[in-house]
């Protein structure tokens, strides 16, 4: 199976969690994606998304998940890199200054 066949089909699990696996392939197929009923079944179980309560659980953890990874990278940081920055603060921060040095390091 194509790994964009089983992506697209692992979003879709999460999307709608109360479809079946015969409707998720009727819904991918209008999409565009071409899968089988079976298929999405055999997707869902090598990923432990075979029943709706599992299905449902993948859900609330990606939920809990990206609130957690917006409340991280929001917050500010007390660490010796950091200096009262957000992590992403910190990264661009790192990028300019490499930037810099690889410039300077060309021009010796």
């Amino acid at each position: 199976m194509e790994e964009a066949t089983e992506t697209a089909v692992l979003a879709y699990a999460t999307e709608r969690p109360a479809h079946s696996q015969g409707r998720a392939s009727n819904e991918l197929r209008q999409r565009g994606i071409f899968v089988s009923s079976s298929g999405v079944r055999s997707i869902w179980r090598r990923n432990d998304l075979a029943s709706f309560k599992q299905r449902l659980a993948a859900l609330e953890k990606q939920a809990d998940l990206d609130a957690w990874l917006i409340y991280y990278n929001e917050r500010t940081h007390q660490g010796k890199m950091c200096c009262r920055r957000t992590p992403v603060q910190t990264l661009i921060a790192g990028k300019e200054a490499w930037n810099e040095k690889v410039a300077s390091l060309n021009l010796i």
